[in-house]
């Protein structure tokens, strides 16, 4: 696959930060580093470096590609919110794909597949996808129902999970690539918009506040 534009593609949504840079009629290198936390200090500057390393300035960049989750909830913010700060201050076309579609994507959109997405909360982020039919409802399943509704499939997942092809944030890169450059198979992008399967949990205050009243 071949392009006339500079592409950058950036991935948090999983357990790390992962870019990957595509000069024009180049071949596009890749570069993942794990953390749990601190990808928000760390993006920019790994952008900076991984654009810079395949001789190119942040201006020459003319299409950045974004997943959109779902993931970790976090992340999946930070990733869109360096994406839109870029697009905005560069005045470059950004594209979002969400993790299912690069995972399909990246591995070759012909293949009917089932995707588990681990949350780390014990369950999986799932769904079935077929070239004809396109993906299935989402669902959040445990790892003995996921096998279930996956049997006989190939199966796809990042998870501790018996599943034919494991998956990566490299994999999600591959995807947002794939589906770039894919002008026919390709999935349209969607809204630069975080997708989430459950809602965050959030926690309550456990400290006091005295009251003040006043007359």
């Amino acid at each position: 696959m071949t392009s006339d534009k500079d592409i950058l593609c950036i991935d948090t949504t999983l357990n790390g930060c992962s870019v990957a840079v595509k000069p024009a009629s180049q071949d596009a290198s890749f570069h993942v580093e794990i953390m749990g936390r601190g990808q928000s200090d760390r993006l920019v500057p790994m952008i900076l470096e991984c654009v810079s390393a395949r001789g190119l300035a942040l201006q020459d960049i003319t299409l950045i590609c974004t997943s959109t989750g779902p993931g970790s909830f976090t992340g999946t913010r930070i990733g869109l919110s360096a994406a839109q700060g870029l697009a905005l201050s560069l005045d470059v076309e950004t594209v979002g794909y969400n993790d299912f579609e690069c995972v399909v994507a990246a591995n070759g959109f012909d293949k009917s597949c089932a995707i588990a997405i681990d949350t780390k909360r014990g369950d999986f982020f799932f769904k079935i996808y077929h070239p004809d039919n396109g993906f299935s409802e989402g669902s959040i399943l445990e790892a003995d129902d996921v096998l279930a509704q996956s049997k006989n499939m190939f199966l796809i997942s990042n998870g501790d999970i018996e599943s034919v092809e494991p998956f990566d944030s490299e994999t999600i890169l591959r995807g947002l690539l794939a589906n770039a450059l894919e002008t026919e198979k390709g999935f349209a992008p969607s809204a630069l918009k975080p997708v989430y399967m459950r809602e965050a949990e959030t926690s309550v205050s456990k400290i006091k506040y005295k009251t003040i009243s006043s007359s």
